[in-house]
C-alpha cells in the first residue's frame, strides 16, 4: 500500500516537511501531494491545523530535527503523537527535548508513543504503514484494537468521510 493510498483510504491529509523529501517532490516525483511545506520547524508547525483528532508521527532521521518539532507539538491541541525507532529511541527524545530548555508535561508524555504500531508481524515498509495507521485509528477512536470475532458482541463498523467510528 503506498502513502498515497493509505491517504486517499483513510481520507486523511498528510503534510511533510523535510529537506529531502521537498527535494524529491519538487522534482514532481510524488503528483499525488496536495501540498509541500517548505519551512523551518517554526514556521512549519504553525501553518498546520490541530484538533482533538489530530495525530503527529515523528519520523525523521534526526534525532534533533524530532525533538525540535516534539517541542513544538507540546503545546498543541492533538491526541497522538508517534516517535518511529526503537523503543530506546523515545527516551533518547525526551532528553533531547530537554536539552532545548523545553519541559514536557505529564500529558504530553503518555501522548508520545513509541516504538508504534500494532504488532501484525510485517515487517515490510507497507506492514509497518498499515500497523502505524492501525495504531493511530484505535487511539482516535478510543478502542483497544482487539480483533472482532473476539469479543463476545462484536460490534458494527461505519464509516464516515475522515473519520472510522465503531459503534
Amino acid at each position: 500500500m503506498h502513502d498515497h493510498c493509505a491517504k486517499s483510504v483513510l481520507r486523511w491529509d498528510g503534510t511533510c516537511r523535510s529537506p529531502t523529501v521537498v527535494r524529491v517532490l519538487r522534482r514532481g516525483r510524488d503528483s499525488h501531494a496536495r501540498a509541500v511545506l517548505s519551512a523551518d520547524w517554526d514556521e512549519a508547525v504553525d501553518a498546520l491545523g490541530f484538533s482533538p483528532r489530530t495525530a503527529a508521527v515523528l519520523m525523521m532521521h534526526s534525532l534533533e530535527d524530532d525533538a525540535r518539532v516534539l517541542s513544538l507539538l507540546s503545546g498543541r491541541q492533538l491526541s497522538y503523537i508517534g516517535a518511529l525507532g526503537p523503543a530506546h529511541r523515545r527516551r533518547w527524545l525526551f532528553e533531547e527535548v530537554a536539552a532545548l530548555g523545553v519541559r514536557l508535561n505529564d500529558d504530553v508524555r503518555l501522548k508520545v508513543r513509541g516504538p508504534i504500531g500494532l504488532d501484525l508481524g510485517d515487517r515490510s515498509v507497507a506492514g509497518i504503514a498499515v500497523a502505524v495507521a492501525a495504531e493511530i485509528l484505535a487511539q482516535l477512536n478510543v478502542r483497544d484494537a482487539q480483533p472482532l470475532h473476539t469479543q463476545a458482541d462484536p460490534q458494527t463498523v461505519e464509516s464516515r468521510l475522515g473519520v472510522c467510528l465503531v459503534g
